[in-house]
């Protein structure tokens, strides 16, 4: 029966689909987001069939990124389910929707961006941006006191800006708002690692934060 209908052929197919989909690598998930595209993991109508097809596979390591994505939908949403093209709506399994519900505290407390608190200018800091710049303000001193300034502002505009609270904890808010427009190309770039180390630790902690246990996670 199995034969006739190509079953094994379908499961393969749907495994395909699913490495390409749900990514296990932060570079990877990374490229997307700061690229403003978004993996199908993230799209409110894809993250619970995902988690489903997941679970029908029984391929956990694919797990931790939908239930991420499923973790981020309003209230009402994590309840009622997506609807169908049928009109029925796809819902994920009681025990999933729990730890997602759960893991909200979790994914709070990795949003803190106490990094930011303490940053400095890159000791090769070589210019703080025209626009705050005098035409007298030629020197390294001014330089660095520009880009001291706008560094020393990016926490309150993540606190202004309700950033702060923001779940979406893998996204690269400081080029996505532009936090670091201003600031010179080394400084800027010092920012940039900084951000993707806090980020990237966030993702190694991904599956524990989501409550699942997989093997063969990124480390």
């Amino acid at each position: 029966m199995g034969h006739k209908y190509s079953i094994r052929s379908i499961c393969d197919f749907v495994l395909t689909r699913l490495k390409a989909a749900l990514l296990t690598r932060f570079a990877d998930y990374d490229t997307f987001a700061f690229n403003r595209r978004t993996s199908l993991a993230m799209k409110e109508e894809y993250v619970i069939i995902l988690a489903n097809l997941v679970q029908l596979t029984g391929e956990k390591i694919f797990l931790p990124l939908p239930l991420y994505g499923y973790a981020q939908l309003p209230p009402d949403m994590l309840f009622a389910g997506i609807p169908r093209a049928d009109g029925t709506q796809e819902q994920l399994s009681a025990a999933y929707l729990l730890q997602c519900l759960t893991v909200k505290d979790g994914l709070l407390r990795c949003t803190t961006l106490s990094w930011m608190a303490s940053l400095a200018p890159h000791p090769d800091c070589t210019s703080g941006g025209s626009n705050t710049l005098s035409a007298a303000d030629t020197g390294t001193d001014a330089e660095r006191e520009s880009c001291t300034a706008i560094l020393r502002e990016m926490p309150f505009i993540i606190l202004a800006c309700n950033l702060s609270t923001y779940l979406w904890v893998l996204e690269p808010l400081v080029a996505m708002c532009r936090l670091d427009a201003g600031l010179c190309m080394k400084c800027r770039h010092m920012v940039g690692e900084s951000d993707f180390a806090v980020r990237r630790t966030v993702w190694l902690q991904l599956p524990e934060i989501m409550g699942v246990e997989v093997a063969g996670w990124e480390t």
